[in-house]
């Protein structure tokens, strides 16, 4: 069961990658570079020293990056940024229920301990976290696993007690290498690989209903998000044509749009036990369940159906 759960903080807990984005771009484009900027996106979520390689880029081979990075904080960071303003919406009510739940509750992020300290000081959060760690506090940045073994032992746990929620695919690559369970919030402005991770979410306000079901979870399934399209989506398309004709627990048929399901499957190793969908911005009570025939026993339904019933509470 699960004991703890570990928070990114930029882009996660604060929408701050797509300030930094576009005043690297200004800072960069006011020296006279062009900027492309969807190859430009490639920064996001990456060390200091990957970002230095990419901005040199635009740059003559006599580019001093301390010189830059000093006019780039002096520009558009200290006094020029308030996070408070920053903060998603979600945040301190999602914590909270965390909170209540038991869970010890941490952040390890990849900027520096003093700009994390800013961040929870403005936006009130400093009360929610039991350990805190930066990304000048590891040798090894992310997709490197060492941030994350920090933060499980920090929290005093197991890493396989532990969840995190990232953003990023080098977060989500860090955070699965160190054997964390990753939930992603999905990324809409850069585009970025989710697909390591466990579970995508829209909308994070569900974090405190996924982590109950996956504490409750009593099979010995994995729980797995199903986007549209991707090979596990495919694989429940598969099964439903082989039971067209007999019933499934369904309130819908059809779904006319897409974005609005979320899907959530069973797992047993690479076999799709079953799944359940449901149009969460619907107002009616549109929701579907569906179990592989292979898989005859009804633990599957109920653990399904238990998970349904929370997400509709």
């Amino acid at each position: 069961m699960f004991k703890g759960i570990v928070f990114d903080m930029d882009g996660v807990l604060i929408n701050s990658e797509i300030y930094y984005f576009n005043s690297l771009v200004e800072l960069i484009e006011s020296d006279g570079n062009k900027v492309n900027r969807e190859d430009f996106k490639r920064i996001v979520g990456l060390s200091g020293n990957d970002s230095k390689n990419i901005i040199s880029q635009y740059y003559l081979e006599d580019f001093h990056y301390e010189d830059f990075m000093s006019r780039y904080k002096l520009t558009y960071l200290g006094d020029k940024i308030d996070y408070s303003k920053l903060l998603f919406p979600y945040v301190k009510e999602t914590l909270n229920s965390l909170k209540q739940k038991g869970l010890k509750i941490g952040l390890a992020s990849s900027s520096h301990l003093s700009t994390i300290k800013r961040v929870l000081k403005e936006c009130n959060l400093e009360g929610f976290f039991d350990y805190i760690i930066g990304g000048d506090q590891v040798k090894n940045p992310k997709p490197d696993s060492e941030i994350y073994l920090k933060a499980a032992a920090g929290l005093g746990l197991k890493v396989s007690d532990c969840i995190a929620v990232e953003d990023s695919f080098a977060g989500i690559k860090s955070a699965k290498n160190a054997g964390l369970y990753v939930i992603a919030k999905r990324d809409y402005e850069f585009s970025m690989d989710q697909s390591l991770s466990d579970i995508i979410l829209e909308n994070m306000e569900l974090i405190p209903t996924i982590v109950d079901i996956l504490m409750n979870n009593s099979t010995e399934y994995k729980y797995s998000s199903m986007d549209y399209g991707s090979k596990l989506y495919l694989k429940s398309l598969f099964i439903q044509r082989q039971i067209q004709g007999e019933e499934s627990k369904t309130n819908f048929k059809e779904i006319s749009q897409e974005d609005n399901v979320f899907r959530l499957a069973l797992e047993d190793g690479d076999n799709l036990v079953g799944f359940l969908e449901i149009d969460l911005n619907s107002k009616e009570d549109k929701w579907k369940i569906v179990i592989n025939p292979s898989y005859s026993s009804n633990i599957a339904e109920r653990e399904l159906m238990d998970s349904l019933n929370r997400i509709k509470k």
